[in-house]
């Protein structure tokens, strides 16, 4: 994955390093491929507004989780989100304590030439002296992690001379074994972490902080070995040892349900957008007729996909963790010509 990051006022390219090697467990695969994002900021005395725009790029999905941070300066804070683009995304965010980081992950599945898009509003000072805003995005599929990076000065600053993010390495962990409900904090403490994000296996952990020499997580529920990583705007890095989930897992997630199926029909060839609505649905693979749908994307309550090949009515369902949506007339899919 190659991800472009760009701020409207000025914008500078970076290069990172590679991810290093999994421990002798089964780690997710790679799944990014190329992904093009940017952010653009307009500040004038007492507010302002960001809007960050990313788009995949290539010519295959990009699937998985990425975090997108941003740093404003002192004098700045994030108030509220305006608009998040795409609800087919399972999509979180936190503000730091002091108003001026925002950290926001997205997990689902986007096309390539899709865009999606996130506005905050910002306060800032009955008047604008220097500072620098940086924003930086870290996905585990990077590949190619250039441009990751990016600042530009406002107040009559100037914008500072690029830097390649460090490639991350994650020497220590505190512990490594807990209970499967998840709840652990673990403390991970290596080189190069900042605005790092921590998966256990394919899940984000949550109460993330990291600084350049350690992160603290808290560990999601699991079961059995899994990897632990820190995916920086640099690249990824495993922990020494994976982490081993103890006990029972945590109770599966409610069982999804669909209320509407707003694409009723559609070429036999396929090809054409589904858009489902229901609960519980974040995370789930729509499947049509049996067949898993290319391009499936969940969120909480709407699904997005491509319709494959097929004929005849066939039915409409969606898997996730928590179960399959039942068989229900109104949720079938017709394959017409």
């Amino acid at each position: 994955m190659k991800i472009r990051l760009a701020l409207a006022c000025s914008a500078l390219a970076v290069a990172g390093a590679l991810a290093t090697t999994a421990p002798a467990v089964a780690a997710a695969p790679v799944r990014g491929v190329d992904e093009a994002v940017s952010v653009s900021a307009e500040v004038i005395p007492r507010f302002g507004t960001m809007s960050v725009n990313w788009t995949a790029a290539g010519t295959a999905d990009t699937t998985g989780t990425t975090q997108i941070t941003i740093d404003l300066p002192s004098w700045m804070t994030f108030g509220s989100l305006m608009m998040i683009d795409e609800p087919t995304y399972t999509f979180s965010y936190t503000i730091s304590p002091d108003g001026h980081q925002l950290t926001a992950l997205y997990t689902g599945t986007q096309k390539p030439g899709q865009t999606e898009i996130l506005q905050a509003r910002i306060s800032s000072a009955l008047t604008i002296p220097p500072g620098v805003i940086t924003a930086t995005v870290s996905n585990r599929g990077d590949r190619n992690p250039a441009n990751n990076v990016a600042s530009t000065g406002i107040g009559g600053e100037t914008a500072p001379a690029p830097v390649i993010p460090a490639k991350p390495h994650a020497l220590h962990t505190d512990i490594s074994t807990g209970p499967g409900i998840g709840g652990s904090v673990v403390t991970i403490s290596g080189k190069a972490l900042a605005n790092g994000m921590v998966l256990f296996g394919d899940t984000p952990a949550t109460n993330v902080s990291c600084t350049d020499t350690s992160c603290t997580a808290t560990a999601p529920g699991g079961r059995g070995f899994v990897p632990v990583e820190v995916v920086t705007p640099g690249g990824s890095a495993y922990t020494p040892s994976a982490f081993l989930y103890t006990g029972p897992p945590p109770p599966a997630p409610p069982a999804p349900s669909l209320t509407s199926a707003y694409t009723k029909s559609g070429p036999a060839a396929g090809g054409n957008a589904i858009y489902l609505a229901g609960n519980n649905l974040e995370g789930g693979q729509v499947l049509v007729g049996g067949k898993p749908a290319p391009d499936s994307s969940c969120g909480y309550t709407l699904c997005s996909a491509t319709a494959p090949a097929g004929t005849g009515t066939v039915d409409v369902r969606v898997l996730t963790a928590g179960g399959i949506t039942p068989v229900v007339s109104g949720d079938q899919y017709t394959y017409t010509g």
